[in-house]
């Protein structure tokens, strides 16, 4: 929605890490207490990259998008996902089985899957989340 900046140095400002703020003078940049460059170095090396990842595609590319580079955890959304499968927002098992394909796949490349676990009572919020556990999920 917004044009992205582009700036040829490695500061907040933009570069191959991607555009974001870069104004030191907040509490992560000790509110302008250390020199911009220490605050835009640290910044850029603390940078965490999460991908949503809720549709058809994002499955069918999981593999492509596991090699992102400097890729550590990716977070699923089932809702969103059964929605877009068309089965409005049901875990259906063609959904569940989309996102063990997701998870599998993350966790074999070494990255962290993520799920919320939210579900209609304690009981069985609490049994989706032991189910995820189970088959290697420790973000939710």
């Amino acid at each position: 929605l917004f044009p992205v900046p582009s700036s040829g140095g490695g500061g907040g400002g933009g570069g191959e890490r991607g555009f974001r703020g870069a104004n030191p003078f907040v509490r992560a940049g000790s509110h302008g207490l250390e020199p911009p460059s220490v605050y835009h170095k640290r910044s850029n090396e603390q940078t965490l990259i999460i991908p949503l990842l809720e549709t058809p595609s994002a499955i069918l590319n999981i593999e492509a998008i596991m090699q992102v580079e400097g890729l550590k955890v990716v977070a699923f959304g089932p809702f969103d996902l059964s929605v877009a499968m068309g089965y409005d927002g049901v875990r259906t098992e063609e959904v569940e089985e989309a996102l063990m394909k997701g998870v599998s796949t993350a966790i074999k490349h070494g990255i962290r899957p993520m799920l919320p676990v939210l579900d209609a009572s304690e009981e069985s919020t609490a049994s989706t989340l032991h189910r995820w556990q189970e088959k290697g999920v420790q973000l939710f």
